[in-house]
């Protein structure tokens, strides 16, 4: 089948708006993996959970990719700051 050009900009329409909901979707679940990570009744599975991913692998992946640190190190530096701060 040969495309027109109305179907390939409609795709190229439709992967642009894909591309920025899965942006967005990551730029949110950065934010509140942060907030999650600050409450430490929270395991890691809990909050890979939490986010909506498939297994805390891939949250750790994603983490990694976002902070450069994994998510316990994320969080053992947010609880010594806090324990700095309130010193």
């Amino acid at each position: 089948m040969v495309r027109s050009p109305s179907n390939t900009r409609t795709c190229s329409i439709k992967k642009s708006s894909a591309q920025a909901c899965e942006a967005l979707r990551d730029a949110m679940r950065k934010q509140v993996a942060e907030e999650y990570l600050a409450d430490p009744t929270l395991s890691l599975g809990e909050v890979a959970f939490l986010l909506g991913f498939s297994e805390p692998g891939a949250f750790h992946r994603a983490f990694k990719r976002w902070y450069k640190i994994t998510p316990q190190s994320f969080r053992k530096q947010q609880s010594n700051s806090l324990h700095a701060d309130s010193a």
